[in-house]
């Protein structure tokens, strides 16, 4: 066993060699879920569950493992066909076998008597509980290494990577979906609404707590969030008619599915976990559950989208701005020397009072949270939290988030400082730095607004209605402290189909044929990637997530618009250009990107694999989804095939995720000029705004009888382009159908499964094709799949001298496509001789070696 900890630019990463599928270093757990996507967000996220193996109950494990925020276990299984879960006491890690997988995938975890007594240990999950385990122990000094980059190939390795950024926290849907007490609340689209706002576009564009965003700047990385569910509606409109007249801006956790319905979908995040939308007493079970779901949320909501946050229930209202110079909040947050920003939770004002004294309970109904400052302490302090939740469901959320962060605090690790007086010995990164806001500029339920505190000058800022039971009696306290407004003529009541018609039980996510949504309005998102085989991102990576904390989301938006030049043919800003590569091809990789570089393009690489993965600069590349082998492969083999597979699979992924438009290139496809200037095939049809797909004709050589948009048996899917914008929901059902072909003839190449899949839409009724503008029923509208052709002569497919110009004199080639030309060699001097092969040249140097 070879354990490693990497440098000093990231924050773990962790290797683990098995030299016999036989070895026992702890219980390996490996499953046919394909979950990595949310579970390797980074190696503490890696979950191995003791009590949900697929409905199979066992007590947690007797080993014990060291303490700390290295590892902690968290309730979930997480392992793919090509990895293993190392689970050990209360910490986890992750490691996959890249070089041929392991043929009994139960062998390395079982004693050899075991594997005897159960020869087909492939068959069952349950086979697993209660295996024997074997603590491994470790410690940091033990660790070195220096991160493999593509001048050091990993035999049989895979690098995890973990950076303190935010963003390293990244989980997805993928976690609700698996955890009945984390799914989001049923028929609401997670984080998602049917106008393709997903979490990370609703955080992004209110973020910075001020609708002006030119206000505070340091701010821009915070979002303010409130939640409330459907019975207090009218306390989310009189918070939020507050909150607009000072001048604020925020999100609103919608906390059931009336709730999400009611709200303006640019605003609104669907909570984890379902909670009643009824009135509730305190302390009931649903007031418990509405109180830990909130908690999740806000959890998710960072790790999604590496936000810091201000939470504020809502009736907790603001008189003036908490966040404005020489306030409590926003000073605290502005010295940005805390992880964690609470409001005491006090009954009356104490006479006695000093500042920064260790209390018993703090309110979580208002506070700040960073994701940013050390974002692995904030999630062990948010878990630990939801497993008291979990053990203790009949106690306020509140309650079991301040137990568990009391224990934290007696516990070694990690250290607490409160407000700069520090409780152990750990300094830095490893300490949790926490503090308190003025009680008496941020109240909790007491006082008048006249009243200025002790030193005649804090008078509220904020006031939660805490201690005052009923809705009534709430409604009259914030009407004293004169922030109850709803109602009157500076806060009309804002009436919504939600409001005047209160909906069935079950409320569906409006995701119509008919929607103009990006496709990232789905509500499957990742979670239908997850669950479905072979859709997991590849072992040993963070899904989309690198460890300088590019998510998916950042890469494609710093990427988007085609051109380097952001100023440049703005009609394209919602369309990113897209390669593909495994590290076999890694030249070709670089001399695409050569090329685009040389005619001031822009772009994300998705890499294939591990090593792809780790030779990019994690501000340009993308995870793809599936597992691919990094080796050279022939054409129909079964490598092959996959790798296709997983190509077409990311880019629905991207598109789900982000509601961007692709232009997908191979990576053998090399740009001449300009694909998208003015007077060019590609970009001429893309600028009508009126195709969903167009694709490059997949001509072994010229025709000469071509005529313009006829039907054809198939195009070639290694260089087109694809709309998530239009119709959203029919490309979406087209690149669904094509990876239902994948799956079912994976003997066929992905771009023959893709047309096939195309064909069978074609000649069904619904949705009808319009070729080129030639409809192919009476369809019309968003029914109505628009796709057409690309110039051949200027987009070709391997044929052809850059000298030839076509039947029109004109057609010079604008792309080359290496296609019909077998191995390497031939590639490359196809693409030598049409002037694009660069790589290698002084133009065009392989990136040196770190």
């Amino acid at each position: 066993m070879i354990l490693e900890l990497a440098s000093s630019e990231v924050q773990l990463a962790l290797l683990l060699t098995v030299s016999s599928p036989k070895m026992q270093p702890a219980l390996l757990l490996t499953a046919p879920l394909a979950i990595l996507d949310s579970a390797m967000a980074n190696m503490s996220v890696c979950r191995c569950s003791f009590n949900r193996l697929q409905g199979a109950e066992a007590a947690p494990p007797a080993a014990s493992a060291p303490r700390g925020a290295l590892f902690r276990r968290r309730p979930m299984l997480a392992c793919g066909a090509t990895g293993l879960c190392v689970a050990c006491g209360t910490w986890t890690a992750f490691v996959s076998l890249r070089e041929g997988g392991i043929s009994n995938r139960w062998a390395a975890s079982r004693t050899p008597a075991q594997t005897a007594n159960n020869n087909n240990n492939n068959s069952t999950m349950t086979s697993m509980v209660g295996s024997p385990l074997v603590a491994v122990p470790m410690s940091i000094e033990e660790l070195p290494m220096r991160l493999h980059t593509e001048t050091a190939r990993l035999p049989e390795l895979v690098v995890a990577e973990v950076d303190a950024r935010p963003t390293s926290l990244a989980t997805t849907a993928v976690e609700a979906s698996l955890l009945s007490s984390t799914s989001a609340h049923p028929g609401v689209a997670s984080d998602t609404s049917a106008t393709g706002w997903t979490l990370s576009r609703v955080v992004q564009k209110h973020a910075g707590l001020y609708a002006d965003k030119s206000t505070s700047t340091e701010f821009a990385r915070i979002v303010l969030a409130t939640a409330f569910n459907f019975a207090y509606l009218d306390f989310l409109r009189n918070w939020e008619c507050n909150a607009q007249r000072l001048g604020l801006d925020w999100v609103a956790i919608a906390l059931d599915d009336e709730a999400f319905n009611a709200l303006d979908p640019s605003q609104r995040i669907a909570a984890q976990g379902s909670t009643s939308s009824k009135s509730m007493t305190f302390l009931s079970k649903d007031f418990n559950m509405m109180a830990t779901n909130t908690l999740k949320t806000i959890m998710h909501i960072m790790r999604e989208t590496g936000f810091d946050v201000v939470f504020s229930d809502s009736d907790n209202v603001f008189v003036s701005d908490p966040f404005m110079k020489g306030v409590s909040l926003g000073d605290t947050i502005r010295t940005q020397r805390y992880d964690y920003i609470y409001q005491l939770n006090w009954s009356g004002p104490h006479k006695e009072y000093q500042f920064g004294q260790e209390i018993d309970e703090g309110n979580t109904g208002f506070y700040y949270v960073s994701a940013s400052r050390k974002p692995q302490l904030i999630l062990s302090l948010f878990e630990a939290a939801l497993e008291e939740c979990e053990k203790n469901d009949n106690r306020d959320g509140q309650t079991n988030f301040w137990n568990a962060l009391k224990k934290m605090r007696k516990a070694k690790a990690p250290c607490f400082q409160l407000c700069g007086n520090r409780t152990c010995s750990l300094a830095g990164a490893d300490s949790l730095d926490y503090c308190e806001m003025n009680p008496w500029k941020h109240r909790t339920g007491w006082g008048q607004r006249k009243d200025s505190g002790p030193d005649g000058q804090s008078f509220a800022v904020s006031y939660h209605s805490n201690f005052i039971v009923g809705r009534e009696k709430k409604v009259h306290a914030l009407t004293g402290m004169g922030v109850w407004t709803y109602g009157s003529d500076s806060c009309p009541a804002k009436p919504s189909s939600a409001e005047t018609t209160r909906l069935p039980e079950v409320v569906v996510a409006a995701v119509g044929s008919t929607s103009n949504a990006p496709l990232a309005s789905r509500a499957t998102a990742v979670v239908e990637t997850s669950l479905s085989p072979g859709f997991s991102p590849h072992p040993g990576v963070v899904s989309d997530t690198s460890a300088a904390g590019w998510t998916l989301s950042r890469v494609v938006q710093k990427h988007a618009g085609l051109y380097a030049d952001k100023s440049t043919s703005t009609e394209f800003a919602r369309i990113v250009l897209a390669t593909a590569f495994n590290f076999a091809y890694l030249d070709f990789l670089r001399n695409w990107e050569c090329n685009a570089q040389r005619l001031g393009l822009d772009w994300v690489a998705i890499a294939l694999d591990d090593e792809a993965f780790n030779a990019l600069d994690p501000s340009q590349r993308i995870a793809a989804q599936g597992s691919t082998s990094s080796k050279s492969m022939t054409f129909l083999s079964k490598d092959f095939n996959v790798m296709a597979t997983n190509t077409l699979k990311t880019v629905m992924h991207i598109m789900k995720e982000t509601g961007f438009d692709v232009v997908f290139s191979d990576s053998d496809n090399v740009f001449v000029s300009d694909p998208f200037m003015k007077g060019v095939s590609l970009g001429d049809t893309i600028r009508t705004q009126r195709y969903d797909y167009i694709y490059q004709l997949n001509w072994s050589g010229p025709h000469k009888e071509y005529q313009f948009g006829q039907e054809i048996d198939e195009g070639n899917t290694g260089f087109y382009y694809v709309s998530a914008s239009r119709k959203p929901q029919l490309i979406l059902s087209l690149f669904e159908a094509a990876l239902e072909e994948c799956e079912r003839n994976a003997d066929r190449d992905g771009q023959t499964n893709f047309w096939n899949a195309l064909k069978t839409m074609r000649k069904a009724k619904a949705p009808c094709f319009q070729l080129c503008g030639n409809s192919t029923c009476s369809l019309a509208g968003s029914d109505s799949l628009d796709y057409c052709e690309m110039n051949p002569w200027k987009h070709r497919t391997g044929w052809g001298q850059q000298k030839d110009s076509g039947p029109d004199g004109q057609s010079f080639a604008v792309s080359y496509h290496s296609n019909f030309i077998v191995g390497r060699e031939r590639k490359v001097n196809a693409l030598r001789g049409m002037g694009v092969w660069t790589y290698g040249s002084d133009s065009c140097k392989p990136p040196t070696a770190n």
